[in-house]
């Protein structure tokens, strides 16, 4: 079997059958590692030569070393043992090692060692000591624990990390199979100025197969930048592909018209509001597919130009169809539709929930063009939903979507035309990777009357004060949100949970009415606490994080969510968002019940200090990662594995301006790469 880079690692042990694939393999598999090229992008913790000053290293990195024993102390550990009874021991080993022009001295340190080790130390007493391990610095004083000793002709150190039980010493046999002429052939996604270290020599540094003059860090960084290049290669596809599909419908949109649209709504839209209907006519009139995104933060009216946009649609018409995350927000966004668009349009609801007599009737309606704005969840896009004339598709709460279900919504399109909504104010460094394709509409402004709202963290100390407030909110007619991190209680983890909390307002407040919602329930019963929720039968609503969004009670004022360093910023930001709604001010409580660390607290501060959603997504962003913040480690919409765009936002720059550079230089070469079938663009394709 010819080996190539994209063989199976299966392949590199050499044997024609396998009648049971080694456990390491599955476990690799199961971690993403399939292919041998999967096996390039496992960097090694740390790579060093034994020539490492010991004045250079960096605390917690890895560094090989060579210096003369000074001493050396053993002393018997009688509470441990090795395997067949062997006895251990705790040895410490003072090391001198050169460094630049003086010596200095390095303390080694193994915990419950074998013999053998304390025996190889004897031997090299008074000579040269070869070895590696993870250095700590305090001091001015340099240790490593448990280091590692290596053959004097060891001219580099390499560690591999332990990936899904497999040890790393396993991959770095895998990575030794690999045959010496195959490292020679990888290809770059585009090729650099020649000035740039090529991504085959980077390879081969980080991994040791050549030790050329380039650092590890210069080679790290290309290969980060290989990531980001095909990250921008896609989202310049995505954007090449779009252009390429010039739709046959140009919407023109007059000032008349527009105008007539903004004096319908019952409040004064605000500048941006305009300003981003006006970038939507644009799209319709330009004769090609809109994909843009709308973003702004909690109560900037998003749904309001959303609604503008599909006015315009209607008015031309074509249909129009929004998609929500879960039922709740579906059926809020039908309520405020109803109270918008005039009598005469015709609006349905298609949700999950839905019975199927009213849902064949629905998709029937659908279908013959009699129903012109449809909202819905994931129903949407099932088999048996189809339109006579859909011409806009609206994702809400992009976030909660993957692509290929954003895909789905817009192929019953005939016009392409795509309207992205996210609550969740986007960093920039993530735009330019996950929403690099879109066109892209930011909200800033608030609707007058919008009130900022009071944010505090609730401990021990005031929380008889926080409750005497909560029951005076109540005792004037408002109501409260209050927000569990869980719905039962752990084994394994000590959180507050929503049954806890339930029962812990019943007994402090017996004469109030308390409901319960979370995503246990069926849909009629969330559906039937909401509405007695809005209908003030209900003064506490105690819930999971589902009211994060779509939920608008202008009655409810306050927030209180239990546990909140379990929870996101964003997702912090989004449930004070619930409240404040109305002409009342709103309020936000964060209660601390347990000890939590001060990494946690400082989060949590960023709340109380900053009512600017995008300021607060930053934070978000630089913390949590941008997987945690839009859910996609779970849905597998990240493709980078170790370029990460908080930390190599110049990299990130470089790759977008080469990417540019070409477009703007090399037509020829640029076409060609749109073209090019070197990556599956079905799952892109917007």
């Amino acid at each position: 079997m010819t080996l190539e880079w994209q063989s199976p690692i299966l392949s590199l042990l050499n044997k024609k059958k396998v009648d049971i694939e080694p456990l390491y393999i599955r476990n690799l598999k199961d971690a993403g590692i399939k292919k041998i090229e999967d096996l390039l992008w496992i960097i090694p913790l740390r790579s060093r030569t034994i020539q490492a000053h010991i004045d250079d290293c960096e605390d917690g990195d890895i560094y090989s070393f060579s210096g003369k024993i000074r001493s050396i102390r053993s002393f018997r550990n009688f509470r441990a043992k090795g395997r067949n009874r062997v006895p251990l021991s705790n040895i410490t080993a003072l090391v001198e090692i050169e460094n630049k022009d003086e010596t200095k001295v390095i303390e080694l340190r193994w915990f419950n060692a074998y013999p053998n080790i304390e025996k190889s130390l004897r031997s090299k007493e008074m000579q040269s000591l070869h070895f590696y391990g993870t250095v700590k610095k305090a001091n001015e004083k340099f240790q490593i624990i448990n280091p590692k000793l290596q053959n004097i002709n060891s001219e580099s150190v390499i560690e591999y990390p332990t990936i899904n039980s497999v040890p790393g010493k396993k991959v770095a046999s895998l990575i030794k199979k690999i045959p010496n002429e195959m490292w020679s052939n990888i290809s770059p996604i585009i090729y650099l100025p020649q000035k740039t270290l090529t991504l085959s020599n980077s390879f081969k540094k980080i991994h040791g197969i050549e030790n050329n003059s380039n650092s590890f860090d210069e080679a790290l960084d290309r290969i980060i930048v290989e990531e980001f290049l095909k990250e921008q290669v896609l989202i310049e596809k995505r954007k090449f592909l779009r252009e390429q599909k010039k739709h046959s419908y140009s919407i023109k949109v007059t000032n008349k018209e527009k105008n007539k649209i903004y004096t319908s709504f019952p409040f004064p839209l605000t500048n941006d509001q305009k300003n981003v209907i006006n970038e939507i006519a644009e799209d319709y009139n330009s004769g090609f597919s809109m994909s843009r995104l709308i973003q702004g933060d909690v109560g900037c009216g998003k749904t309001a130009v959303a609604f503008a946009a599909c006015q315009i649609i209607i008015n031309a018409g074509f249909q129009a169809a929004i998609m929500a995350p879960t039922e709740s927000l579906a059926t809020q966004l039908f309520s405020n539709a109803k109270t918008f668009f005039n009598s005469e349009t015709s609006i349905n609801l298609l949700i999950g929930s839905t019975n199927k007599k009213n849902k064949d009737l629905i998709t029937n309606n659908l279908e013959n063009g009699s129903i012109q704005l449809i909202i819905g969840t994931h129903a949407l896009i099932q088999k048996g939903v189809n339109f006579k004339s859909l011409a806009l598709s609206i994702i809400d709460e992009q976030h909660k979507f993957g692509v290929k279900q954003r895909i789905a919504l817009n192929k019953k399109s005939i016009t392409g035309h795509t309207l992205i909504m996210s609550a969740t104010p986007i960093p920039r460094s993530l735009s330019l990777t996950k929403f690099g394709d879109l066109d892209i509409s930011i909200i800033r402004e608030k609707p007058n009357g919008r009130l900022s709202i009071p944010s505090r963290i609730i401990n021990h100390k005031t929380m008889d004060k926080f409750f005497s407030f909560l029951l005076t909110r109540i005792e004037m007619g408002e109501q409260v949100y209050v927000v569990a991190p869980a719905i039962d209680e752990s084994e394994t983890i000590d959180i507050e949970n929503l049954q806890n909390i339930y029962s812990k307002l019943s007994n402090l407040f017996p004469s109030l009415n308390i409901g319960l919602i979370h995503g246990k329930l069926s849909s009629d019963e969330k559906k039937l606490a909401l509405e007695e929720f809005k209908d003030k039968k209900i003064d506490i609503l105690v819930s999971t994080s589902i009211i994060e969004v779509g939920i608008d009670v202008e009655n409810a004022t306050t927030m209180v969510v239990y546990g909140p360093e379990r929870f996101g910023l964003s997702s912090l930001h989004q449930l004070r968002g619930r409240v404040g709604r109305g002409a009342k001010p709103g309020f936000f409580f964060m209660i601390i019940e347990k000890n939590i660390s001060q990494e946690s607290m400082k989060r949590l501060q960023v709340i109380e200090d900053y009512s600017d959603g995008f300021k607060i997504a930053e934070q978000d962003l630089i913390q949590r990662g941008e997987g945690d913040i839009l859910g996609i480690n779970q849905s597998g919409e990240k493709n980078r594995r170790i370029a990460d765009i908080t930390k190599h936002q110049a990299l990130l720059q470089f790759s977008i301006e080469a990417i540019e550079e070409i477009k703007q230089n090399d037509s020829i070469y640029f076409n060609k790469l749109m073209r090019s079938n070197d990556h599956s663009m079905e799952e892109f394709t917007v």
